[in-house]
Formats: structure tokens, sequence, C-alpha cells
């Protein structure tokens, strides 16, 4: 609360509400095993935040984080096409459970089925 709002208060905290595709995520409960994802972390005046995920590799499973975004970065634009793109493989990869290898549990990525 307190370290957000001090961040917040200083210009900080990128607004991702206007990217189309973070705006458009829903919420979601991949696995019965993990909590719902939220599609954001909102700010009192409807800002997006933060945007949160859970881990899926078996190391990290359960792992619950958050992505921010300094707005003042010099490298902003760089850093805000990456959070689309980490996000975008985060979504599939939890809609990913019937794409698995025929030799084991390793989730197959077929470029054809993504546009990022």
């Amino acid at each position: 609360g307190d370290r957000l709002e001090a961040l917040d208060a200083a210009g900080l905290l990128f607004d991702f509400s206007d990217d189309p595709y973070l705006a458009s995520r829903v919420s979601k409960r991949p696995y019965s095993s993990y909590c719902e994802i939220a599609n954001g972390v909102f700010t009192a005046d409807g800002r997006m935040i933060g945007l949160p995920c859970v881990e899926f590799t078996n190391s990290d499973s359960g792992t619950e984080g958050v992505m921010i975004l300094n707005a003042k970065s010099a490298y902003l634009e760089q850093a805000h096409a990456y959070a689309v793109h980490f996000m975008k493989s985060k979504d599939w990869h939890w809609s990913a459970e019937n794409k698995w290898w025929p030799h084991g549990m390793d989730t197959c990525m077929y470029k054809v089925e993504m546009d990022w």
C-alpha cells in the first residue's frame, strides 16, 4: 500500500489501461490447484498499475508476482513491449494444457499460433 502510493505520487507507476491487449484480459483460474489470476492491479481512480502473474514451472509453482513499469524510464517503450509479450506468453501457456509434446509434459509453442 504505502510503497505503491509513494511510487504513484512520484509519477513512477506506468498505466497499462490504454493497452488494448492488457485492458481486455480477464481474470482466470487456469488450473484447479492455482488461485484465480486477476487481470490487473488498479488504483482507486481506475488506472491499471500492475500485471499479476503466477509462475507455472515446477520449481516456482504457485509463486505469485506483479509486473510494474517505471513510467519515467528512458526505456519505457521497450519495457512496455516486453510486458505485453511476457503477459501474452503467460496467458498462452495457461491455455496450453492440450499442447504437450508427445514424449512428455513440455509445452509446444508454435510460432504460427502466435501474433507476438
